[in-house]
């Protein structure tokens, strides 16, 4: 199927990298989240980031999810900002990546090839690893549907110690993942990714949320990423209102 997807380079730079997060410290939550990207080409039908960006975002539902832009400023900003929060006491000094989009997309990395530009993603990494080396600990949570995180599998076996990846799964069911996610890597490619990355020391844990199931579903997926190597889940229902 032909789609109008479209990558762009802001060259810009970034007024702030962290995001803090509000309404306190809560059973999922995370100090703070860090976007690279802006947009998706994943089309997942209950995607909640066009309506929680609406401020941010030009144009309707569908303009999300047909251009993605790199903030390539970001990476600059973070170190700044880590800097800035070091004097943050230890439990606070966590990260998550990618909450509000997703930036392992192939027509992504066909961009940064084709236009030589920077893997701003794997610049942020360097910039947690040398803060880390240098006492200020901070801790990314890398969340993602693509197993092109293992674009960067080198990089995060060197910060095995710091990072924690976390594979989203919205079903255990290819065939009802294909009426949720449209264009999302199989259900295989993630089962295999957590392998590749469990294999090597990395923390990984499966993110069910939203999940669309019932218990005994949920279950089958927690076999299916544990026998992979997962250590770990978290899950939500895909009804909110439920």
């Amino acid at each position: 199927m032909t789609r109008n997807t479209k990558v762009t380079f802001n060259p810009t730079k970034s007024s702030i990298a962290l995001t803090a997060q509000t309404g306190g410290i809560y059973l999922y939550g995370f100090s703070f989240i860090l976007n690279p990207t802006m947009g998706c080409f994943f089309c997942c039908k209950f995607c909640y980031s066009p309506i929680s960006l609406c401020k941010l975002i030009k144009g309707n539902r569908d303009s999300f999810f047909e251009e993605v832009t790199v903030r390539l400023g970001v990476p600059e900003q973070l170190d700044k900002e880590l800097s800035k929060y070091s004097i943050l006491p230890q439990h606070l000094k966590r990260v998550q990546i990618n909450e509000h989009s997703e930036y392992y997309l192939p027509q992504l990395f066909s961009e940064i090839r084709d236009q030589n530009q920077p893997d701003t993603l794997l610049e942020i990494l360097n910039i947690f690893q040398r803060h880390w080396d240098n006492g200020n600990k901070w801790m990314p949570h890398i969340l993602t549907k693509s197993h092109l995180i293992l674009n960067h599998l080198d990089k995060l076996k060197e910060m095995k110690e710091m990072v924690q990846v976390e594979i989203s799964f919205s079903t255990e069911d290819e065939n009802k993942l294909r009426g949720l996610e449209i264009y999302t890597p199989t259900i295989k490619k993630r089962l295999d990714t957590i392998e590749k990355l469990s294999k090597e020391g990395i923390f990984v844990r499966v993110m069910a949320m939203p999940f669309y199931g019932n218990s005994n579903d949920l279950n089958n997926l927690k076999q299916m990423a544990f026998a992979r190597g997962a250590v770990a889940i978290k899950n939500k229902g895909l009804n909110y209102y439920n």
